[in-house]
């Protein structure tokens, strides 16, 4: 054999147990690193999808106070309530109880925080919010109908009536429409265990009706504006007649064990202002035309 061509064989290469476990550390930090980034993300996701939840409720609650709002005074083809009789609007019940006498303020077609039909006394109602009543006609003409509470009206004056056979002697070009009273108060309990935007309406059988509105509402607040020496003041009371309102609400909602919370506000312009010189009494015959007899 020729020593020339004699030589060691290589030793096979290869990583030591130091190195592996110095590469799957890396590996798993990166691995629970990515985990870790990818559910702050998820996290974050989940939580902008709630706050977006709750920003679409507020906006829809206000959406529905706000047109309470903008109609509140309109009277079908006007807006004097004085110019309506209510004689013959029948009787408005509420848990049974004749409340005839405070549904038919119609001249306070906006009450804050006023006086209210005892049976609407919620014992679930959320202390510190607003308590707002809206009283109006419907937006557009009603089919005459007997299980309604409904105005027959022109331009002039009109009537209340449950009759579904309204009477337009005397009235030129007269339509129907419907007799609106909404109340709205936050309930502090619900199913969910938040708490809730609710109101009090008037449907069919001339009855008052408990309507949950929106759930996950914890504030309401409202606010109007008078102008007073030429400045506009805010007021949390009705104090003549208001020429905007602004509401303010908080919407609730879970996120894990995290409460999230979402406020918004609107100022609301007031298209029918009511009568300043109102009083708190049925309107009743006076608004009837002389020498006409009280329709049936």
């Amino acid at each position: 054999m020729n020593p020339k061509h004699c030589h060691s064989v290589p030793s096979p290469s290869g990583f030591s147990l130091i190195e592996v476990l110095i590469a799957t550390s890396i590996g798993l930090f990166l691995v629970a690193g990515s985990l870790r980034l990818y559910a702050n993300i998820r996290h974050t996701e989940n939580q902008i999808n709630v706050q977006l939840h709750l920003q679409q409720r507020a906006t829809f609650a206000l959406d529905i106070i706000s047109h309470d709002l903008r109609m509140a005074n309109f009277w079908g083809l006007h807006n004097n309530p004085q110019h309506l009789a209510t004689n013959n609007s029948g009787v408005i019940y509420c848990r049974n109880q004749d409340v005839t006498a405070w549904a038919l303020q119609l001249t306070h077609a906006i009450e804050l925080n006023s006086s209210r039909a005892s049976c609407m006394n919620n014992p679930d109602k959320s202390d510190g919010a607003d308590r707002l009543t809206l009283r109006h006609a419907s937006v557009t003409p009603e089919a005459p109908d007997p299980r309604y509470v409904q105005i027959h009206t022109d331009h002039r004056w009109g009537y209340l009536h449950k009759s579904g056979v309204p009477d337009p002697t005397g009235m030129h070009n007269p339509n129907n429409f419907q007799l609106l009273i909404h109340s709205y108060y936050l309930s502090a309990n619900s199913p969910t265990g938040l708490p809730e935007l609710r109101r009090w309406a008037l449907g069919s059988n001339a009855t008052m009706r408990n309507e949950m509105v929106m759930p996950g509402i914890s504030a309401l607040e409202v606010r109007f504006a008078y102008l007073r020496a030429g400045q506009l003041v805010w007021k949390n009371i009705i104090d003549g007649p208001p020429l905007l309102a602004r509401i303010t609400l908080i919407a609730v909602g879970t996120h894990g064990t995290e409460t999230l919370e979402h406020k918004t506000s609107r100022i609301v312009a007031l298209k029918n202002t009511p009568v300043a010189s109102a009083s708190y009494a049925p309107i009743g015959d006076t608004a009837i035309p002389p020498g006409r007899a009280a329709p049936i």
